[in-house]
């Protein structure tokens, strides 16, 4: 059975498999899928997963429900919630109106 790997930090995470090859996973990001072969036994990936770094999910897992699970207080982003993506694009136009260019009217 195969399995995916969830990045739930905020930087890129560079992860050594056992047949050697290395796995980038960029922020929030999930993997494609992975055989067991290459997580069984791998102390890398079982001190990332202890440090909360990374999570190793199931590959019938689905990637939107993973999302939400995330956002609810694991990783930092909203990018995932519309309301969150509505919420910080009216703090944006707030502060558009608020700042003041030089020299201007």
């Amino acid at each position: 059975m195969s399995k995916k790997i969830q990045n739930l930090t905020g930087r890129q995470v560079i992860i050594r498999l056992s047949s050697g090859q290395s796995l980038f996973i960029g922020p929030g990001g999930v993997s494609n899928e992975i055989p067991d072969k290459e997580l069984r036994d791998n102390t890398m990936v079982n001190k990332l997963q202890a440090k909360r770094v990374i999570r190793v999910l199931p590959v019938e897992a689905k990637v939107a429900d993973i999302s939400a699970q995330a956002h609810t207080g694991e990783a930092k982003s909203g990018a995932g919630s519309s309301s969150a993506v509505e919420e910080e694009t009216g703090t944006i136009e707030k502060n558009k109106k608020k700042t003041k260019t030089k020299g201007g009217k």
